[in-house]
Formats: C-alpha cells, structure tokens, sequence
C-alpha cells in the first residue's frame, strides 16, 4: 500500500541519491541527507493521518517550523507555539485543534 499524496508522489520523483527511503511502522518517510531533514507519511488506513504527513525532523539550523529552529531556547519556542494555536497539555506537550 502507497501513499499518494502529492507531497509523498513529489518526493519519490526526486533524484534518489539526494535522499535516502525509510520504511517504518505504519508509514515510510524520506531522509534528505544534505538538507538534514526526515518526513515521515502514514500508509496505515486504520489511522486517522492516513496520506498525510506524520513527522518531520530537522537538525539543520536554517530549517524551521513555525519559525522555531534547531538550537533555539525552549521558552522561545513555547512562545511561538501559543501564539500560533497549540495549547499545553502537560510539560513538554503541546496539542493544537487543527
């Protein structure tokens, strides 16, 4: 079973020494080795994230989320994470209603 997402379809069409294919629990993600970025997408149809994106990680400093980067301070990201919709759960553990 695929995922066929755009994003998942654009991702395989690339130049596949630039990244590396991960095949997971319930998913698969890329790894772009040069970019210092893993996405990871749901292939599960039980799941309710089914064809969609799952997980990304990043430990290069120019990469972001939110406007959150690897290497920030945590009250910086705190910050942005409330203002942007996500409220705390417990420490460490924001959910958001999207």
């Amino acid at each position: 079973m695929t995922c066929s997402s755009t994003a998942a379809d654009e991702a395989k069409a690339m130049d596949r020494s630039y990244f590396n294919y991960l095949l997971g629990l319930g998913g698969f993600g890329y790894e772009y080795k040069d970019a210092k970025i893993l996405i990871f997408f749901s292939n599960d149809s039980d799941a309710r994230a089914y064809n969609k994106v799952v997980f990304i990680e990043t430990i290069n400093k120019k990469q972001g989320i939110l406007g959150i980067n690897p290497g920030d301070y945590i009250n910086k990201a705190f910050s942005i994470l409330d203002k942007s919709g996500f409220w705390q759960k417990e420490d460490n553990y924001f959910l958001s209603y999207a």
